[in-house]
Formats: structure tokens, sequence, C-alpha cells
């Protein structure tokens, strides 16, 4: 049903770059994550940006990278991000406010993330790791424990604390679903994750946004990958929009002892090198799991226009492909007040036929 697992020597096909390759990154933000990514993807492959050194993401920007590292094509991916229902994936083990009260009881003044979840994620993990057990080369994914970072890839598992670089904790590679399901194990919400190392030790592992990077890991590709700044491409969904969003967050930061939400990180220097995407993804909320396919269309559709956006600011792109990026995304905006009042699924029909006639998703 879908390719076998291929390194990223594959993704360096008919297009070129300046600098012979970028690094691709993709942080946290849960469904907003999956679908903007996924349309990052779509923007990158019309645009030929198709050679990439090393691939990796943490939390929901994990999984369409995992996706495409693996060699699925950019219209699998899409399909996949419209059709799965993450939710029917979830297996709810209890309730929030026993893990609130036993994280109050155990561990909420000593510092430490929920030892529990409302969620486990098992059965994501497990189709994760359907598609190959094997890392694709250059593939990372980033979780925590306690106040480290946890680096895991192919070549075994990482581990340093802020200020300090990574050592190698595990030369044996963990098992990839494993990994990327620790990576998307948002404190409280979804059960921590268990990873085995070669040594015999279990680390409990959870979500990677909720170190001091937030965001933006981009120091990963610096220090492990060696990664120039301007050969770095990022998409930074940033914290959820909206009063009633930022007022739950505030909620859920204070409840939680300030550790389970991502921290929004700061800018440095090196960033402004950087290609960075920001999509504002207003249609759904990161824990909307299973949202109908046109509030998804309108997530990937602006991941699609934020990574046209940096790439024309950056000037990376011709006049030509502008002029018909530009165009596409005002004729879905279009699409978009047209058919508020329309039946359920007109505007998906209406995008995937838009895409495809101007050759963005074949």
């Amino acid at each position: 049903m879908f390719k076998e697992e291929t390194s990223l020597a594959v993704r360096d096909r008919e297009g070129d770059t300046a600098n012979g390759g970028y690094h691709l990154i993709a942080g946290p933000g849960g469904s907003r994550a999956i679908l903007a990514t996924s349309g990052m993807l779509m923007a990158l492959e019309f645009f030929g940006v198709r050679t990439f050194k090393s691939i990796g993401g943490i939390s929901g920007g994990s999984i369409p990278l995992r996706l495409f590292a693996a060699g699925l094509s950019i219209k699998q991916i899409v399909d996949m991000a419209l059709e799965l229902n993450f939710e029917s994936m979830l297996d709810r083990e209890l309730s929030i406010a026993t893990v609130i009260a036993a994280h109050y009881r155990d561990g909420r003044y000593r510092g430490s993330v929920p030892s529990k979840g409302v969620f486990k994620t098992d059965r994501i993990g497990v189709w994760l790791e359907s598609f190959s057990a094997s890392w694709p080369a250059g593939y990372w994914t980033l979780a925590v424990k306690d106040d480290a970072q946890v680096l895991l890839t192919g070549s075994g598992v990482y581990s340093r604390v802020r200020g300090e670089k990574f050592r190698c904790v595990s030369s044996a590679a963990p098992p990839i679903g494993l990994s990327i399901q620790a990576s998307c194990s948002v404190p409280g919400i979804f059960a921590p994750v268990d990873i085995p190392l070669e040594s015999g030790e279990i680390m409990h592992l959870c979500d990677g946004g909720v170190s001091w990077e937030g965001f933006r890991p981009t120091s990963v590709a610096e220090e492990f990958f060696c990664a120039k700044p301007g050969e770095i491409i990022v998409c930074d969904v940033g914290p959820e929009p909206g009063y009633y969003s930022r007022l739950l967050n505030s909620a859920w930061r204070i409840l939680c002892g300030g550790r389970c939400v991502p921290p929004r990180g700061r800018s440095s220097e090196a960033e402004n090198e950087m290609l960075v995407v920001s999509p504002v993804v207003t249609s759904l909320a990161s824990f909307d799991f299973s949202a109908h396919s046109d509030k998804k269309w309108q997530a990937i559709m602006e991941g699609f226009a934020a990574t046209t956006r940096a790439l024309n600011t950056a000037y990376r792109l011709t006049e030509e492909q502008y002029a018909v990026a530009r165009n596409t995304m005002e004729t879905f905006a279009g699409f978009v007040d047209a058919l508020r009042v329309a039946p359920q699924g007109e505007l998906s029909e209406h995008t995937r036929a838009l895409l495809s006639h101007r050759g963005i998703l074949d």
C-alpha cells in the first residue's frame, strides 16, 4: 500500500537549491502542526525544494515529517492528514480530575510534569511503526525527560540539559513509532512513554515541545547535524491563537506547575537567517483531531500560504512561481467566503480540484 522505507537521498530529486540541501524541522501544535506541516510540504514540493540533509520534528510536527522521510508522496501525506481521525486511535485511561489530583499529590511541587495522562497513545505508535520499523536516514524526533532534551534517532538516543552538548546514552536505535509517540505525549493529556535503552534503563519521556526551545527546536539541527542557520527551514505554528485558548493554556500551566505548555522561546540572531514558516491556523484547535475535512483544508492551505510568504520574502521564488501560488491562495480564500453556508464537503471538493488544476497536488 505504501512505498518501502527509503533514505533521504530519495528526496534529492529533480529540484535544486543554492546551498545543496536544507535541514527541515517542524514544531509542536497538535492538529494545527500536523496539517500546517503537510501544507508546508506541499508548497516545498511545488516550488522544487526537494533536497534535505536532515528531517526532524517534535510532537504534532513529527508525524507528517516521519511519513515524508519514509518516502510517501505529498498526496499520500495530505490524504492521510485529511482522512485520519487520530481521536479514534486514543484510549481513555483516566479522567482529567484524577490526573490533576495525582499530580498535586505526587509531583507538582517538585517541578515535575504529570506522571499520568488522560489518554494512552499506543495505537498511534503502532500505526507509525507500520510503515517500516527502520529509521529513515537523517530523521530525528525530540522528547523530554525532567529538565533534559532527549534526541531519538536511528543511530541511538542522546540527552542534554540546557547549555550542554548532546551525549549518547544508548547506541541502539529505539523503536521509531514509540519514539514519535513519546514526542507527542503532551503532559497530563497523554500518558508518558517508556523508551528502553541498551543498558536496561527505562526513560520516561513526554512531549518534546515543553523543552526550553518550545516551538522551534532548531539547535538540534545546528549541533547534531552541523547545520548552518541559512540551511534550516522550520515550521512554527506558535501558541494557539485567541483569548479563550490563551486563558486555557494559562490555567493549564498553573494547574500542572508550569511544565506542561510549550514556552514561547527566545528569538536569536541566527533565526534571522533561517527560513521560518509561521502559519496562523484558526480553523481548528490543537486537540481537534476529528475536525471535518473542510476545516482541515483551511489549515493545510495556511501552511502552504505561510511557506509561500517565507520563500518569497527570502527571494527564493521566481515571479512566475509566486504569481501561481498567490492566485491559488486568493482563489481558495474566495472559496472559503463563498461556501460558508454551503453543505459540508463542497470546500474540500473545490480545493482539491483547484490544486490538481494548478499542478500543486497531482
